[in-house]
């Protein structure tokens, strides 16, 4: 849709209108409310919130209280309240807008429903998954009685709910979700579409989640041969569908197929990406962990450098994907009993987790970086700041803010070993 054509068109209405109608005419309100729906898509709120306010200045006088125009407005500008963070004005305006359009068109209205997933919709990004849960579940018993059985707004409420089921960690539930609307979209277009593709690949994820390697296995290459199918091997939603079987087969010790998987997605996204994209320094990442798996420490370097000068560039000297990468070169080089190199990263990574538990972020990051650093300091015969390091960890490990089951120590005392999981590769 050419919104931005759209616009200089409404734009000159306007103005016609405003002149010879009058900024109070309905005409004039229909006006605004087109064009203030084309500014919202093309992003430009201020404007569009200008003529949202305008529209309804007029239409509450010239339309009946409860009209099906108010309604959209109502909700377009808690769209805006919402992009804006004003959350609390946000949701009493959708669920105003609920209220109107509901008096105005009836409970079982296909725009009632829509005004009820928008509603979903703010739940969700707060993370208030039982609100979301709750308007998506009602939009998807209004479109159920009013649209055709595999109509596209029934499929994206299906997948939408399976997401929140899988965000809070009710993955046979999300799985439930995600198949119902995997078996509407084959029915209205077939296996071969890039939609299906997409919800054979959420499926394996959340068999992932749950535990369940074969299932996931089985629904992320099915997605993988159907989006190579529909996309194309080049395509970008290739790589991410190999980069979540890498990370799996990673984790299950199969570390030379990984790496044969987060090549050819390394390659897809630097033909699309070009070479400084966040997604090129995730990949590099997990490359990384291979070759640090594997003992090819030189390329692991190589590799974790260039993740760390994109990262930095991308989001910054001290966002905590730096302290990651940072922080498994330091892993390197204490492999390759580099010590100084080692413990020069530990410390980098040491300020910036500090910054972060002043932002209130998990302690546990903080405390794997101290032993590390107390460790070589140990190793080195530096014993003042061993105890410095491991005093600051002992110290942080007997706080309220840490559980028992958080870090787990192992039973070496001596050597102050802190048993970590290793890091799971980057999406």
């Amino acid at each position: 849709k050419n919104f931005k054509g759209a616009i200089v068109c409404y734009q000159k209405a306007l103005h016609i209108r405003r002149i010879c109608l009058g900024d109070d005419s309905i005409d004039y309100a229909a006006t605004a409310f087109n064009a203030a729906q084309s500014l919202h898509q093309e992003g430009q709120l201020d404007h569009a919130l200008y003529l949202y306010r305008d529209f309804l200045r007029v239409a509450k006088v010239k339309l009946e209280t409860n009209h099906r125009d108010i309604a959209v407005v109502l909700g377009g500008i808690a769209q805006i309240y919402q992009k804006q963070g004003k959350y609390k004005s946000a949701l009493e305006l959708y669920e105003e807008s609920i209220n109107v359009g509901r008096a105005a068109l009836g409970e079982n209205h296909f725009e009632v429903a829509m005004l009820l997933n928008r509603l979903g919709n703010f739940h969700f990004e707060r993370e208030n998954f039982d609100g979301a849960i709750e308007a998506y579940k009602s939009g998807l018993k209004i479109e159920r009685l009013v649209l055709e059985p595999t109509h596209p707004n029934i499929i994206v409420t299906l997948g939408n709910i399976g997401e929140i089921y899988r965000e809070s960690g009710d993955y046979h539930s999300a799985i439930q979700s995600y198949m119902e609307a995997l078996q509407l979209q084959q029915d209205r277009y077939g296996l071969y579409h890039p939609d299906t593709a997409s919800t054979y690949n959420v499926i394996g994820l959340a068999y992932d989640q749950m535990g369940d390697v074969d299932h996931a296995l089985k629904n992320l290459g099915t997605a993988l041969g159907l989006r190579r199918k529909v996309l194309g091997d080049h395509h970008l939603d290739v790589a991410t569908t190999l980069t979540y079987l890498g990370r799996i087969l990673y984790r299950k010790n199969f570390v030379s197929a990984a790496m044969d998987l987060f090549s050819e997605a390394f390659e897809i996204r630097k033909s699309k990406l070009g070479n400084d994209d966040g997604d090129i320094a995730f990949t590099l990442y997990n490359i990384g962990l291979c070759h640090q798996a594997q003992g090819n420490y030189r390329k692991a370097i190589e590799c974790y450098a260039e993740t760390l000068r994109i990262e930095k560039s991308v989001l910054g000297e001290n966002h905590k994907d730096v302290a990651m990468t940072m922080y498994k070169l330091g892993e390197v080089y204490k492999a390759m009993d580099d010590f100084d190199k080692a413990l020069d990263f530990f410390q980098k990574t040491l300020r910036i987790e500090r910054e972060a538990i002043i932002e209130g972020r998990d302690h546990t990051s903080l405390v794997r970086v101290l032993v590390e650093i107390g460790n070589i300091h140990l190793t080195k015969g530096s014993l003042g700041p061993m105890m410095e390091a491991f005093g600051e960890a002992s110290r942080i490990l007997s706080s309220p803010e840490i559980s028992s089951s958080a870090l787990p120590i192992s039973q070496r005392l001596y050597a102050f070993d802190i048993a970590c999981p290793t890091a799971a590769p980057a999406a």
